[in-house]
């Protein structure tokens, strides 16, 4: 995946930090290219950025189509015989380099390719499918003329053979014969010395034992014959061949050198050809690559049940926005539970906080829209109904921080130094796109809401065209009303419509994961728009379904009870 962009100082779109909070990579699995081309598009695929949009919704538009046009059947046809394409993209590297000449291995790579993509182009014909290329069989007949044998699967110098070559082949043929003719002499010579004496084809002699002790003495004496080796079962020896048997090998290697100089006559030729077609060539490895493209792009389109994105002049909108792991993790382990789509409208807003109980979905929510918004910057599809925003120069998350060991640093040193880099980040590669999980948790409350509350004045004061999204548990910063508010719809039911106590105690000895389970049941992870100070207490609930001891929740309800300042839904 290729995070940095086009800025001109090369600063990416995103960064490590992001991608890994977002875990992009798992996702980035499921565009699945079938062709090698389409796999060196994918690694290179670069986000668009502010002033590129009309290259953005070219793009867009070409996947508009396609998603119209092109069925999941008809999408799958084609990947089944594009992924049996070779890849003749370091021959045709080669080539452009200026080498002179092929290897018949190279030279069978092109035209396996190109017979591969001629009867794929041949089979979009017969089933009208041709109008989604804009490559055409007249195309690859063209590259395949030079290989002349255009019909036959397999390629061998022999199929470029001119009037040089074939008198070349003849005089090997011939001298080939004649060398056989001198060996089967050699070898009718030693075999009526004794019939256990044979030569082999490497021109060694054996005489296998005992059958042949009687003339080991003669032949120790011959000068056609020098001992190699004896065993209990046989005698080794080179033959020293006579004068007849070394002129028609000498002949039969020269002509054998001819003959191979010839071959390299004729592979230097067809290289010179394929130097005149290679934009041809390359015009055809485009198309493919182009095709494995778009087809991988509606496949993902299907595979998510998402929409083509669309370019717009005001931020984030999100109709039914779904997060494509979590859904599939839900209907696999949830008895095909489905995960809660997402609604979000920017509305003009510049800075939005999320409010929520932990487990509630707030960073699920945020995950949700910011890779919505990523994967419209790719050009690719968005796992929603519907989905318009802008270009941002840049996308950072700042997830919750972790100790560092490793640097000394606290959670609350991890916290500053990303917040530093997110907030650099936003102002050098503007318009930004920032997104903050429950920014100043990692120290002491007092001092965390007013980072939060100096964070979203400091955001709100910017006028670089940044849009901000934060999770928080604070309260001062969601009584602001210079800001917009959210919260997730939260638990189903009220805390008196939960679950009965015993009904709980039975999951005592339940596993953590049954737990989970049944909070999601629960849980409505929709975002609603909020007013300032809104909120529903649900800690508390939540605690029980997971199974807090009831000695704690019994002191946490008196607790609350005693300091309560009125009714649930607004902060005093």
């Amino acid at each position: 995946m290729n995070t940095a962009g086009t800025h001109s100082n090369g600063a990416p779109f995103l960064d490590a930090a992001t991608v890994a909070a977002l875990q992009l990579p798992d996702l980035w699995e499921n565009l699945q290219p079938v062709t090698a081309y389409g796999h060196r598009w994918k690694q290179h695929l670069r986000p668009y950025l502010p002033g590129q949009e009309a290259h953005l919704t070219a793009e867009l538009g070409q996947l508009r189509r396609d998603a119209q046009s092109i069925s999941e059947a008809t999408a799958d046809r084609h990947r089944e015989w594009l992924a049996g394409l070779v890849d003749i993209h370091p021959v045709l590297s080669s080539l452009a380099a200026g080498c002179n000449s092929v290897s018949s291995k190279e030279a069978l790579l092109l035209k396996q390719f190109a017979l591969h993509l001629r009867h794929g182009l041949q089979q979009s014909q017969n089933l009208c499918d041709s109008s989604l290329w804009d490559i055409s069989v007249d195309d690859v007949a063209a590259v395949l003329h030079p290989f002349r044998e255009t019909e036959e699967p397999g390629f061998s110098v022999a199929h470029l053979a001119d009037a040089a070559y074939r008198q070349a082949a003849e005089r090997l043929a011939e001298a080939r014969r004649a060398r056989w003719q001198a060996l089967q002499a050699e070898s009718q010579k030693f075999a009526a010395i004794h019939p256990a004496l044979r030569m082999l084809a490497s021109g060694e002699v054996v005489l296998s034992l005992p059958e042949g002790r009687a003339v080991v003495p003669e032949l120790e004496v011959r000068t056609d014959l020098v001992k190699q080796s004896e065993t209990p079962v046989a005698v080794r020896y080179d033959s020293i061949p006579g004068p007849h048997l070394v002129e028609v090998s000498r002949r039969f290697e020269a002509y054998e050198g001819q003959l191979e100089a010839e071959g390299e006559r004729l592979l230097q030729a067809l290289a010179a050809q394929l130097r005149r077609d290679l934009l041809i060539w390359q015009r055809l490895v485009l198309a493919v690559t182009a095709m494995d493209a778009r087809l991988s792009k509606v496949v993902l389109l299907h595979a998510w049940d998402g929409c083509v994105p669309e370019l717009g002049e005001a931020d984030l909108h999100v109709v039914a926005g779904v997060h494509p792991q979590i859904r599939q993790r839900f209907w696999q382990q949830r008895q095909k539970q489905c995960f809660v789509p997402i609604d979000f409208d920017s509305d003009g807003a510049r800075v939005h906080a999320i409010a929520g109980s932990n487990m509630g979905g707030k960073t699920v929510a945020m995950s949700v829209l910011l890779l919505a918004q990523i994967f419209f910057q790719y050009a690719l599809p968005v796992p929603a109904k519907a989905f318009s925003s802008r270009l941002f120069g840049c996308v950072r998350f700042a997830a919750p921080p972790d100790t560092d060991i490793r640097h000394g640093l606290s959670s609350f040193g991890q916290e500053i130094v990303r917040l530093r880099a997110v907030w650099r980040d936003a102002t050098s590669y503007a318009p930004a796109l920032m997104a903050f999980d429950e920014p100043g948790r990692s120290t002491n409350p007092r001092e965390g809401e007013a980072l939060v509350m100096g964070l979203l004045s400091a955001a709100q004061s910017a006028e670089d065209g940044r849009m901000v999204l934060f999770a928080t548990h604070f309260a001062q910063p969601t009584l602001r009303e210079d800001i917009a508010h959210w919260r997730v719809q939260g638990l189903r039911a009220r805390t008196d419509e939960m679950p009965a106590r015993n009904e709980q105690a039975a999951l005592s000895e339940t596993e953590d994961e049954a737990r989970m389970a049944l909070l999601e049941q629960w849980m409505d992870y929709r975002l609603k728009r909020s007013q300032p100070g809104e909120w529903r207490a649900e800690a508390v609930p939540i605690a029980r379904l997971l199974g807090l001891p009831d000695v704690i929740l019994e002191y946490t309800e008196e607790y609350l009870s005693s300091h309560s300042n009125g009714e649930e839904g607004t902060h005093r």
